[in-house]
């Protein structure tokens, strides 16, 4: 991996990559900002050559499972070493906050309803997904080495454990059905099955760990850009720390904002009006499974720290994008949900994005409303790269290289799956803008949410006459976002009226 030049400026998000081909300007130290290159479905013109690819930045990402932000408190390091070097999107959020469509979604930079992935297993769940058309091929053929490790889509393994996606030149994929253990699994070592026992150097988090870095070490020996893409099953339940952090946040509860275990839930919909206040035994139940994602979670703050310690004796780290993220949140006890992460709900939908990298501000914040659609069309404007397919998501490069900046561009939030429990409440399709969360379930019932003066989602506006036109631009918005692909779904929120 030889210096970089410098990282590809992005267009403004009305420009077309047509426009673009080929067009490529570099940052001087310290000045300029990043715009974001648009995508298309039209095929690169060329494949560059080794000295065009060897001047492109490395990309490395790293998602954990079931995170919430709240949960950051148990990783200075991560902090640190990206959040304090780069930038906090502090309102990012997936937008099907389940496990399989969230990474088709993270892969492909369309919504659940494009990408056809919208369950965790079944025809609707990997099986759905055009794998030929994902990031990994993208970036290859933009002259990247590409590599995985940790875990892939829900179901990788189950037909054939030693089948390896197209895209990825190094592969280290957990296989089921042994992808949530922390002990005794397997990994798809570019094609071999291995196994892992019960020993302390088992420990998935730190096997996942020396992967990545050997990954990094394989690219340092040759001559072209790395995208890794890591991702850590912690803190999935059952949330086994390593030995040395059990009992490490034994004295922590989980966050007691006014939305837990909401006083009046008579407003909600049935799926939460009909639950209980939680009780003691819920209570505690609660804060054990959030006290073992905190101490599961230290472990991978240590590997993270180790990943970007590599970068940087490989003298790597100065060119390399650095992203930080969730696959999803999670519901501990807000609304009277003990346990879950399918509603729209802030906690299960908003997640945790660092990102650091050439251009990108130190210790600097983003308020703009951005979601994982957003994540493939930042990593193809970093790589100049021509992804197969239209992305439903913009590039977030100029709103790293410019936090200040706002997006006026509402997202969807969408949960198709019909594999559903009672708990997790009907289907829905909801649009989350700068001020409202506004839900429409498959059920009938609805849910509106004036974030500015309801930040915790307490008072369901749906029938207050006040916000009858504010319900009904809504509407009349989330209508069109649940059928939209590519461009369309990009289009500004438009005038919603204020409440009367």
């Amino acid at each position: 991996m030889p210096p970089v030049q410098g990282p590809p400026q992005a267009s403004a998000r009305t420009l077309d990559w047509r426009v673009l081909t080929g067009f490529w300007l570099f940052l001087a130290a310290g000045l300029g900002a990043g715009i974001a290159l648009r995508n298309s479905n039209e095929p690169s013109a060329h494949r560059p050559t080794p000295s065009e690819a060897a001047a492109k930045p490395n990309v490395v990402v790293i998602m954990t499972d079931d995170q919430t932000a709240a949960q950051m408190r148990a990783m200075p390091r991560t902090r640190r070493l990206i959040g304090r070097t780069g930038v906090d999107f502090k309102r990012f959020y997936v937008t099907d906050p389940l496990c399989c469509p969230s990474r088709a979604t993270f892969l492909t930079g369309q919504y659940a309803h494009n990408t056809g992935v919208t369950s965790n297993g079944g025809p609707n769940g990997l099986a759905a997904l055009r794998e030929s058309d994902t990031l990994g091929a993208w970036l290859q053929d933009a002259g990247y080495r590409t590599a995985f490790v940790g875990r892939y889509l829900n179901g990788y393994g189950l037909s054939d454990p030693e089948q390896i996606p197209p895209g990825w030149t190094e592969w280290n994929a957990l296989t089921e059905p042994t992808t949530q253990s922390y002990y005794d699994y397997e990994v798809n070592e570019n094609g071999a099955i291995h196994h892992y026992g019960t020993e302390p150097g088992d420990y998935k988090t730190r096997v996942i760990g020396h992967l990545a870095v050997d990954a990094i070490t394989h690219a340092a020996r040759g001559n072209r850009p790395l995208l890794l893409y890591v991702g850590f099953n912690a803190p999935h339940a059952p949330s086994t720390p390593a030995p040395r952090d059990a009992g490490s946040y034994a004295e922590a509860t989980a966050p007691r904002t006014p939305a837990f275990d909401e006083r009046d839930v008579s407003d909600k919909p049935s799926f939460v009006r009909n639950r209980p206040p939680l009780d003691a035994k819920a209570r505690a139940r609660i804060d054990s499974r959030n006290q073992k994602a905190l101490e599961s979670l230290t472990e991978v703050d240590r590997q993270v720290a180790k990943i970007v310690a590599a970068l940087r004796d490989k003298g790597e780290l100065g060119r390399t994008y650095l992203m930080f993220t969730s696959d999803n949140g999670y519901l501990d006890g807000e609304h009277r949900i003990e346990f879950g992460k399918r509603p729209a709900y802030d906690p299960s939908s908003r997640v945790p994005l660092l990102l650091r990298g050439p251009g990108i501000p130190n210790h600097a914040s983003s308020e703009a409303i951005v979601g994982n659609i957003d994540l493939a069309p930042t990593i193809a404007a970093i790589a100049d790269a021509r992804p197969g397919l239209d992305s439903d998501g913009h590039s977030l490069l100029p709103y790293a290289t410019a936090p200040e900046r706002l997006d006026d561009r509402p997202l969807l939030i969408e949960s198709l799956a019909s594999d559903r429990s009672t708990d997790d409440g009907p289907p829905y399709a909801a649009i989350r803008s700068g001020r409202y969360l506004y839900v429409s379930y498959d059920s009938g019932e609805r849910e509106l949410y004036d974030l500015r003066q309801d930040p915790f989602e307490l008072e369901n506006r749906v029938a207050d006459s006040r916000y009858a036109a504010t319900r009904s631009a809504l509407e009349d918005k989330l209508a069109r976002l649940r059928e939209c692909a590519g461009s369309d779904c990009d289009r500004p929120l438009g005038h919603v009226p204020d409440p009367g």
